[in-house]
C-alpha cells in the first residue's frame, strides 16, 4: 500500500512538473537539430504545450518567471537569432539560411541548438 502511494505522488508530481514547463519542454524540442530526435521530441512536446496552454497553467509560469526577473526567457534569445540569420542571409552569395539547413542547423532557434560539446563538431559553419 505504501509502495503505491509513492508511486503515485511520482506519477502526480511528473504530470504537474511537465505541465508547468511546457514551454521549455517546447522550446528545447525545437532547439534539437533538424531530423528524427527533433521530430520526436517536438511529436511529444507539442500536445503536452497544447494542454498546459488550455488549462492555462502556462500563465503559471510566466508569473514565476516574471517574479524571478525572466519575463520573455523563452523568446529573446530566438528572436536575436533569426534576426542574425536573416542579416548574414541577406550578404550577396552567402546564402546563409541554405548553409544552415544543409548542415542540420536550425535557423529558428538560437546557438544553444548546435550543440558544440558532441563528438565531431568543427565549429566551423562548412562542412
Amino acid at each position: 500500500m505504501a509502495a503505491g502511494n509513492v508511486v503515485l505522488v511520482l506519477v502526480i508530481a511528473a504530470i504537474v512538473g511537465s505541465l508547468l514547463n511546457a514551454a521549455g519542454i517546447r522550446k528545447t524540442a525545437n532547439g534539437q537539430p533538424v531530423g528524427v530526435r527533433r521530430d520526436v521530441a517536438r511529436f511529444f512536446a507539442e500536445p503536452l504545450y497544447d494542454i498546459s496552454h488550455a488549462l492555462q497553467i502556462d500563465e503559471l509560469r510566466k508569473g514565476v518567471q516574471a517574479i524571478a526577473g525572466r519575463s520573455g526567457d523563452d523568446n529573446i534569445r530566438n528572436e536575436r537569432y533569426r534576426i542574425t540569420v536573416e542579416c548574414f542571409d541577406r550578404m550577396r552569395g552567402l546564402n546563409f539560411k541554405q548553409l544552415l539547413e544543409r548542415n542540420g542547423i536550425s535557423t529558428t532557434v538560437d546557438i544553444k541548438s548546435l550543440h558544440p560539446t558532441e563528438v565531431g563538431w568543427n565549429r566551423k559553419f562548412t562542412p
